[in-house]
């Protein structure tokens, strides 16, 4: 075999390789696409967002032409290998035996190789030409980067199952924060937020020149030795008061019903939306009289005496009597007694004169149930009284108990 002939089957067996391998590339190439267009129809079944859908649009778009371009090269391949078997087959027909003997085809042969000499080198030449065009155009398909969101499998890289990609919920998509916002979003957020601040002025104005603003129910419990309607008139509250006025007025009216209304010890305001109050007193308890002539006044535990009289009938038994000219003296015996860390013997007093010495002008004489009297200066009241219970547990008649100066004991 000579070495045309050998060039020539070599020349045809890379063509073949190349075909072979244009073929492969148009097989991939037809995977691919049967590829996208399945993704394509998951993305029908579960429609994606429409900029999803616009990159799936273009993906497929691409895809065609870059087939297109890849079919015209095959076809450009196809005429060289046409050409390729032609030239085989010329060849083949001039070694036939069957046309001239063994003679006249060794002359025939070399006179045709020395006249096709020149026509075989343009010839390989052409084919070199043509096929290092068909090598860079298949290079230049090959290596062409993929556009913005084109999906290609790259050849010899491990596929993956769609089922396999995470989808991107709801929750993953980010929300555009407030300082990130445009100035048409900010903008319809100021709006709003003026409209809404009109709509509560608006609202509240309303509400304050309505009768409504000035609706609301007040009661009182607690109280027995004093009328509702005398509480209610020391609160300092009006009907023309607004109730919202009222609601921030509780700490105030209080302080006014405990200091105007003398029966009251303690009170309480609470507030029940949209418009009860309801007032909560403690009353004080009446510990003695002040007589004056034949009519009595109650006394307080406060100590404060009041203008009330009370017949001699409807006195209790027994009852303590306050024989005080100041009424002054009468407030701090009871703060005096009050003091005391142990139970107040007030219960077992039944009257407290004033009854002044020399030495000692503001001199107590305490008569009490058991029948001892005993004389205690007003000043030392809390400190000298505590300790009556441990003297009278030794006295068994009727006896003086000194506390002038000291503590003394006799027998009446």
């Amino acid at each position: 075999m000579s070495e045309k002939d050998t060039s020539h089957e070599a020349w045809g067996e890379e063509k073949e390789q190349e075909s072979s391998k244009t073929i492969d590339l148009a097989e991939w190439l037809r995977k691919n696409h049967a590829y996208l267009e399945k993704r394509a129809r998951e993305k029908a079944e579960n429609p994606p967002s429409d900029a999803l859908i616009s990159d799936m649009d273009g993906l497929i778009s691409e895809s065609d032409s870059f087939s297109e371009q890849a079919s015209h090269g095959m076809e450009d391949e196809g005429q060289d290998f046409d050409q390729t078997s032609e030239l085989s087959e010329k060849h083949e027909n001039m070694e036939s035996p069957e046309l001239v003997d063994l003679d006249s085809s060794q002359e025939a042969l070399n006179s045709e190789e020395e006249e096709t000499a020149p026509s075989d080198d343009t010839a390989d030449g052409q084919r070199d030409e043509e096929e290092s065009e068909t090598e860079s155009e298949t290079e230049t398909d090959a290596t062409e980067e993929p556009e913005e969101g084109e999906e290609l499998i790259q050849e010899g890289a491990p596929a993956v199952a769609d089922e396999a990609l995470p989808e991107r919920t709801d929750a993953h998509q980010k929300q555009p924060l407030f300082w990130k916002w445009g100035l048409k979003e900010k903008g319809a957020l100021r709006l709003a937020t003026l409209v809404l601040a009109v709509l509560l002025t608006i609202v509240f104005a309303g509400y304050f020149v309505s009768p409504l603003s000035k609706v609301k129910t007040m009661t009182v419990e607690g109280q027995s030795q004093v009328s509702a309607e005398d509480i209610l008139a020391n609160t300092g509250i009006y009907k023309e008061d607004y109730t919202l006025t009222t609601f921030f007025k509780q700490d105030q009216m209080v302080k006014l019903i405990e200091e105007k209304v003398v029966w009251v010890k303690d009170a309480a305001v609470s507030y029940q939306f949209p418009t009860d109050f309801k007032i909560t007193v403690e009353e004080h308890q009446v510990i003695g009289y002040v007589k004056d002539g034949n009519i009595y006044h109650p006394v307080l535990s406060s100590g404060d005496v009041l203008d009330s009289t009370v017949a001699t009938e409807n006195l209790p038994s027994p009852f303590l009597t306050f024989e005080l000219t100041d009424l002054s003296q009468i407030k701090e015996f009871i703060v005096n007694l009050s003091k005391l860390e142990q139970a107040s013997p007030l219960s077992r007093f039944l009257s407290v004169k004033h009854t002044p010495t020399n030495a000692t002008e503001d001199l107590l004489t305490i008569e009490t149930v058991e029948g001892h009297t005993i004389m205690v200066p007003l000043s030392e009241v809390a400190v000298k009284l505590p300790y009556y219970e441990k003297v009278i547990k030794d006295l068994y008649v009727p006896s003086y108990i000194d506390m002038e100066v000291g503590i003394f004991t006799y027998a009446k």
